[in-house]
């Protein structure tokens, strides 16, 4: 038989310790964790009684935490879509606090016969070279394609263009010799029933209609535009007169007899109603006063204003922008139209006349652009303020109008004494216009924050309550556990076994 032999192991040798990988140390604490843990599920995820035990709750834990985050997300982006609302102050909030709005009248006229002949008669006027005296009319005739370009009567357009260069002229320069003033159509100016001269309170301005004359229009100036935002509060204007007590009353002449061009279809005078600060362009309150009528607008204010809260959280939640923060301050019309004027000058290198900003890298647009115009003045007109393009978003505070207007013919003189109506009868077809404010009350809003951080942290708390039945001292167990147990315990893994250096 063959003899067993036994080797004695040396008791003095000590036992190797068992390393422990950084798994097994996760395991450890995650097995430690689920055990201790008040969120209900994650235990059974340890207790394997059958060998399926473990795989099925981790299958329903793992979809809860799939569903708490699918609904919590949900509950996050409608938090920013509705966490603000606008709610109506009142509805009897005194008039006499709203800021007036900035009238403008255009006339319709964009060139007289008689003052054009009175320019191709001065002695300090060039004309072309080979062109008739007639074809030089005709072609002004077609000087609206300044303001509605196309790329129509090119042989009429060239001539202008040969016109306007033999003399250094931009064609708003070229309006102001041969179209009417605001002087010249301004007869009767009334403010508050007073009557003052129509000089001291319009002033010129330029909008897409071409020259018009403006009141309490901050933009507006004899020159190109400025504007000094010191002085725009100084220059609000308020009243607390309304109804049949008129704020501004115009009488004005059509000119319809010695008209050669117009600026839009019809008789009678444009007028725009508009913020202070607002360019009179797309967001402009616009309506016609025709001429041989009296036609008298009826302006309702309403008046939008932010709660602190508002003010106080981030533009990109708000989604609106805070008015004293910018300098010139922002209006959401006058970016817009930026934006638009923008493409044009990017697209055709140059600027139309009557722009809102007044870039200098970049000349003023003449009858030889009329083709590029005409392409791409509809393509930037169909553009949205919120469109990558513009990215314009509203104002946390604005003002805005609504407009009434009643027209009757203009018999006032046969029954009314006043002064004001005593012109009417050497003016044919004159037109007069009263602005009022419709009521001695206007409507306040205010903006106010519906759903708090509070509001969105009970709900998240519900969710997770709901899915997994954690808690706030569920959040400290997670952080106790994988923040200091787990650090704790990597640590003296590697005290135990220290490597050592070759």
């Amino acid at each position: 038989m063959n003899r067993i032999k036994i080797t004695r192991v040396p008791q003095d040798l000590p036992a190797r310790p068992k390393r422990i990988g950084y798994w097994q140390i996760l395991v450890d604490v995650y097995n430690e964790f689920a055990a201790e843990t008040s969120i209900h599920g994650l235990k059974y995820t340890t207790q394997r009684k059958l060998k399926t035990d473990g795989f099925i709750w981790l299958t329903i834990v793992s979809i809860s935490i799939v569903c708490a985050g699918l609904l919590s997300s949900r509950f996050y982006e409608r938090h920013r879509a509705a966490s603000m609302r606008t709610t109506v102050v009142s509805t009897q909030h005194p008039a006499w606090d709203l800021q007036l709005p900035a009238v403008t009248l255009c006339h319709g006229t964009m060139a007289t016969r008689q003052k054009l002949e009175s320019y191709l008669n001065s002695h300090e006027t060039l004309k072309p070279k080979d062109v008739p005296r007639e074809e030089l009319i005709n072609a002004v005739r077609q000087v609206r394609k300044a303001i509605e370009p196309s790329n129509t009567f090119p042989r009429e357009l060239e001539v202008m263009q040969e016109l306007l260069n033999s003399n250094a002229l931009q064609i708003h320069e070229f309006l102001e010799k041969v179209g009417p003033n605001c002087s010249e159509y301004l007869i009767v100016c009334k403010r508050a029933n007073r009557e003052v001269p129509c000089k001291s309170l319009m002033s010129p301005s330029l909008t897409p209609y071409g020259l018009c004359c403006s009141f309490n229009y901050h933009h507006a100036s004899s020159a190109r535009r400025r504007f000094a935002a010191e002085e725009s509060k100084d220059q609000e204007h308020h009243s607390v007169t309304y109804g049949a007590r008129f704020l501004l009353s115009f009488l004005m002449n059509p000119l319809q007899e010695d008209r050669l061009s117009s600026a839009f279809y019809g008789d009678g005078i444009k007028v725009l109603i508009h913020e202070p600060l607002n360019y009179p362009g797309p967001a402009a309150l616009e309506f016609v006063a025709p001429s041989g009528h009296e036609t008298i607008a009826s302006v309702n204010g309403n008046r939008l204003t932010s709660s602190s809260e508002v003010l106080s959280i981030g533009q990109d939640v708000r989604r609106c922008v805070i008015v004293d923060e910018s300098s010139p301050p922002y209006r959401k019309s006058n970016c817009y139209v930026s934006c638009r004027e923008r493409i044009i000058r990017n697209i055709c290198r140059c600027q139309t006349f009557y722009s809102f900003t007044n870039e200098r890298d970049f000349k003023f647009c003449n009858f030889s652009h009329m083709i590029c115009l005409s392409k791409n003045m509809i393509g930037s007109s169909s553009l949205k303020p919120s469109d990558p393009e513009c990215r314009c978003i509203p104002e946390c505070e604005e003002t805005s109008y609504s407009v009434e207007t009643t027209t009757i013919p203009l018999n006032a003189p046969e029954f009314a004494p006043s002064p004001f109506y005593k012109d009417v009868n050497r003016i044919p077809n004159a037109t007069a216009l009263h602005i009022t404010l419709a009521s001695q009350v206007m409507t306040l809003q205010r903006r106010d924050v519906v759903q708090s951080w509070i509001n969105l942290l009970s709900s998240l708390g519900g969710v997770f309550s709901l899915f997994l039945g954690c808690s706030f001292i569920s959040l400290v167990e997670i952080l106790y556990f994988f923040c200091i147990c787990l650090p704790n315990k990597l640590r003296m893994r590697r005290n135990r076994n220290p490597t050592t250096k070759r």
